[in-house]
């Protein structure tokens, strides 16, 4: 847990991309970055900061600013009234992996408060995929649609009445669902 945070995963990843980079072993191939859930932020910043991904795709990943949406899923859950103090308390103990909020710990919230994946994919000029369902309950599709505010070309699969976890109705799609990532991811290759 001393190392599940925004800044650790980014130290992870680079590392791990430079020293690919050097050693040639992404050498004429096409490079596809995917995230999930908050993962999806890893994988704008990573889109955003190394040439050699060719692609971005984020299943079930917002863009609004951390904070921001669980605000949105704490009212969206009933809860009356501001989740700032929460926020105070984490900001005060930021390096704590001791105290846990929404079952993570207070560094790994703190290191995502004031990102946004928004931020990291406007303008960007590579091949962006976004996949979300209406009935996340823990990335509220209101997070995702701001993707129409993006300056740039999106591709938006908005699935209705998909939740967090690729259900349907109490039915799996994952499977259709990594088939059409699939199909977008090929029909994207052959246009490069």
């Amino acid at each position: 847990l001393k190392h599940n945070f925004f800044g650790q995963w980014v130290a992870d990843y680079s590392e791990f991309l430079g020293l690919a980079k050097e050693l040639g072993i992404f050498k004429n191939r096409k490079i596809i970055v995917m995230g999930v859930s908050e993962g999806g932020l890893l994988a704008s910043y990573l889109g955003k900061n190394f040439e050699l991904i060719d692609m971005v795709i984020l299943c079930n990943s917002g863009f609004m600013e951390t904070k921001e949406e669980l605000q949105l899923i704490a009212n969206k859950n009933g809860f009356k009234g501001s989740i700032q103090p929460n926020f105070n308390q984490i900001s005060d103990d930021s390096i704590s992996y001791e105290k846990y909020f929404m079952g993570q710990t207070y560094k790994y919230w703190y290191s995502l408060f004031n990102q946004s994946s928004f931020n990291y994919l406007n303008r960007l000029k590579k091949p962006i995929l976004i996949v979300h369902g209406t009935k996340d309950a823990n990335c509220p599709i209101e997070s995702a649609d701001l993707v129409y505010k993006l300056e740039n070309k999106v591709d938006y699969f908005r699935i209705n009445e998909m939740d967090h976890f690729y259900n349907k109705e109490s039915r799996s799609i994952k499977n259709q669902v990594f088939d059409s990532i699939e199909k977008w991811v090929l029909r994207n290759i052959n246009n490069q």
